[in-house]
C-alpha cells in the first residue's frame, strides 16, 4: 500500500477496502485472518488520510499577521449613532430620543437663553391647554385637584425652580412648542427647526 499517495486515490482505496470488508463478512470463503488483515489496512489508510487532509496548525505569529492584514485590507467603519429626531438651534442639531425629549430640551434651551421671558412663555403656553398649565414655577399649579403623588409622577424640574408637565401627547407637544418659541421672540421653523421623525 502506498501511504504517500494522492489523498483522492487514498480515499477511493479506502472506500474499496470498506466494501471488501463488508463483503468478506457475508462470504464463506473469507477467514477471520483475512478480515483482520483488511481491517488493519483500512485503519492504516484512515490514519494516512487523516494526516494528509488535516489542516496545518498555524502559529500564533501567523494568526496575528492574518488578523492585522484583514483589518488593513477591510477597515471596519465605526457606526455613527445618530438620532433621526431632534431640533436645530443656532446651527447646531441636538439629537433627541422621543417627542417628549424634544419638548423638554427645547423648553430647557429657551429657559437658559431667555430667562427674562420665562413668565411670558409660561403664560402663552397656558393658553394652549384647556384648564392646565404646562410650565409653572410651582409644581402644584401644573395639575388642578390632583394628588401630590400624581404631581410628582407627571412633572419634571426644568430649570431654576420651574417645572414642566410631562403628561402630554405628541400632538399637544406639536402645539405647545411653536407657541413657546414665538413667545421667546424666536421664529418657529427658522430659528428653531424640529425634526419629528
Amino acid at each position: 500500500m502506498n501511504i504517500t499517495a494522492n489523498p483522492n486515490d487514498l480515499l477511493n482505496e479506502f472506500d474499496l477496502i470498506g466494501q471488501l470488508i463488508a463483503k468478506a463478512h457475508t462470504r464463506t470463503w473469507s477467514s477471520p485472518a483475512r478480515i483482520q488483515t483488511l481491517e488493519e489496512i483500512r485503519d492504516d489508510m484512515f490514519i494516512a488520510l487523516d494526516e494528509e487532509t488535516r489542516p496545518r496548525r498555524k502559529t500564533l505569529r501567523e494568526i496575528i499577521a492574518e488578523k492585522i492584514s484583514a483589518r488593513i485590507a477591510h477597515p471596519q467603519a465605526i457606526p455613527k449613532k445618530t438620532s433621526p429626531i431632534g431640533f436645530e438651534y443656532k446651527s447646531d442639531f441636538k439629537p433627541c430620543t422621543s417627542c417628549l425629549d424634544i419638548y423638554r430640551n427645547v423648553l430647557l434651551q429657551l429657559w437658559k437663553d431667555f430667562p427674562e421671558k420665562r413668565e411670558a412663555i409660561a403664560a402663552s403656553v397656558k393658553r394652549v391647554g384647556y384648564n392646565r398649565s404646562y410650565i409653572s414655577n410651582e409644581r402644584e399649579k401644573l395639575f388642578h385637584k390632583k394628588e401630590p403623588r400624581w404631581i410628582r409622577m407627571y412633572s419634571r424640574l426644568l430649570l431654576d425652580g420651574w417645572y414642566i408637565d410631562v403628561n402630554v401627547t405628541p400632538e399637544r407637544i406639536r402645539k405647545i412648542l411653536p407657541v413657546a418659541v414665538c413667545a421667546a421672540g424666536l421664529k418657529w421653523g427658522s430659528d428653531i427647526c424640529v425634526k419629528w421623525a
